[in-house]
């Protein structure tokens, strides 16, 4: 039973996938945190994940015309780089709308390469269907304990603190992705 399950560099960009698609997957906690704590309205907090899924339709139209010749590492590590920075500027210019939905738009665009080449790496493994299940029951877990446990232990969670949280994570991810970590050959797609 064991050798069925995946391996130490499946999981490692499993959970590389996992943080680049975080708003994703805890969307209703970032739109009611900046509604709670960012004087957002319904209306503004809602173009929020609407910048966001422009960043990320453009980023994949990109990446389904050069996959093939993109170096899958530095794609990832660029990725999450460029997330953390955005992360890191939303976390203090949220009140500064427009700059904020730049640094949204940027951060979706970012966060989509990494994510690109995670599924490229997931395409190119022996046993993929494994490697993209276990992708998806790590991401469909981590939503159901995100939307549970961050309004529950964090219910005061305010909006720098959110976005610092989900540069930490890119941080975290670049450790992850860096070559002399187990998922060096996982991230190469070899």
């Amino acid at each position: 039973m064991l050798a069925l399950l995946p391996g130490p560099r499946t999981w490692a960009i499993a959970v590389l996938g996992c943080i680049s698609i975080i708003p994703v997957l805890i969307g209703p906690i970032i739109t009611g945190v900046l509604v709670d704590f960012g004087g957002f309205t319904d209306r503004t907090a809602g173009l929020t994940s609407g910048f966001g899924a422009i960043g990320s339709v453009s980023i994949a139209l990109i990446c389904a015309l050069t996959m093939h010749h993109l170096p899958l590492r530095r794609l990832a590590m660029t990725g999450l780089t460029v997330a953390a920075v955005s992360n890191f500027g939303a976390a203090f210019f949220y009140s500064q709308q427009e700059v904020f939905y730049l640094l949204r738009g940027i951060n979706a665009f970012a966060d989509g390469a990494c994510y690109a080449a995670v599924m490229s790496c997931f395409a190119r493994q022996e046993h993929s269907e494994r490697s993209y299940g276990l992708f998806m029951m790590l991401q469909f877990g981590l939503a159901a304990v995100g939307l549970y446990a961050l309004p529950t232990y964090l219910p005061e969670m305010n909006v720098t603190q959110m976005y610092l949280g989900f540069a930490t994570l890119n941080l975290l991810g670049v450790g992850l992705a860096k070559p002399r970590y187990i998922c060096v050959t996982f991230i190469s797609g070899r």
